[in-house]
């Protein structure tokens, strides 16, 4: 599965999404919206807030992550620790 998380530059929870990310040991790429079209791929996924956890699964097929329970439940069991 791979993980991407949209951010944005002066947005103020993006730091502590990437360091709980970090901290828990996974991977992911991140995606500024303030960089060319990101902010309309995030918009065309139902989002339209960073930071954003998005899962892709093995079939290419995109899951965001809409709540901060589904975020924080991802993250305790893709822990690596």
């Amino acid at each position: 599965m791979k993980v991407e998380l949209y951010t944005a530059t002066a947005c103020p929870h993006c730091p502590e999404m990437k360091a709980r990310l970090n901290e828990a040991k996974i991977e992911y790429t991140e995606k500024n919206t303030d960089v060319d079209n990101v902010r309309f791929e995030l918009y065309g996924l139902g989002r339209c807030t960073t930071p954003s956890i998005v899962l892709t699964d093995d079939n290419g097929i995109k899951h965001p992550l809409f709540t901060k329970e589904e975020e924080d439940e991802f993250i305790k069991n893709a822990s690596k620790d």
